[in-house]
């Protein structure tokens, strides 16, 4: 539309888009709480951007995050009582978690390494990020106490390039995502949690980005050149 981006709700099905936001600032990156109640989003301020969360009952939109923490993408837990983001600090990118509540925050122990795209598991027991350790970009998990952290594709030497969005399959057990295969060309790749097996599940001479399942889990919504 003229002006700045506003966040639409379109059925499933096809029809009418509804418009959930209305500002002077540009709304991004929307992101659904289990119940659907809730909508997390970006607003780009004058000095940035910051996290917003929109009541769909009352329609009443919340600061959580502003733009002296520099984030990028967020991700609420099923309960809608907590964020994880990703935030710019002077010399890397980290993942904070925000208590919704009391507003207390703290840094997720990811490593000395770059980390973003956060996604909390909807079971809630763990967060998948995507963390830079050396020399390329890996696909992680973390509990969200900080415990228990894993690089589920470390040694796969076919894999490039993954700092994209990434998302949980509805069971928790399954996580889509990114990887360069040829220049300009990518696939989408599903690695199993506990196994680690990877598998591509897209293929052809495309580029093909930010993957997210199905509210089923038996497929998939992606873009694609």
């Amino acid at each position: 539309e003229e002006g700045p981006s506003q966040i639409f709700l379109l059925p499933g099905a096809g029809g009418r888009a509804q418009q959930l936001t209305s500002t002077s600032g540009d709304d991004r990156w929307p992101t659904w709480s289990a119940s659907g109640d809730k909508l997390l989003f970006h607003r780009i301020v004058e000095r940035g951007t910051a996290i917003k969360m929109l009541d769909r009952q009352t329609g009443k939109v919340r600061n959580l995050v502003d733009e002296s923490e520099r984030p990028l993408q967020a991700s609420v837990d099923p309960r809608a009582e907590r964020v994880v983001y990703c935030s710019q600090t002077d010399d890397r990118k980290v993942l904070k978690i925000l208590d919704i509540k009391t507003g207390a925050r703290r840094v997720l122990p990811t490593g000395p390494g770059q980390a973003c795209y956060p996604r909390w598991s909807p079971d809630g027991k763990r967060i998948a990020y995507v963390g830079k350790s050396d020399r390329r970009w890996e696909v992680s998990v973390i509990s969200p106490d900080g415990a228990d952290r894993q690089i589920l594709t470390a040694g796969n030497a076919e894999l490039h390039g993954m700092d994209g969005p990434i998302d949980w399959s509805p069971d928790s057990t399954r996580l889509l995502f990114q990887s360069d295969t040829d220049p300009f060309e990518a696939r989408i790749y599903v690695v199993d949690v506990n196994t680690r097996k990877v598998e591509a599940v897209t293929d052809g001479n495309w580029f093909d980005e930010a993957p997210s399942w199905t509210a089923d889990g038996k497929g998939l919504i992606f873009m694609s050149t």
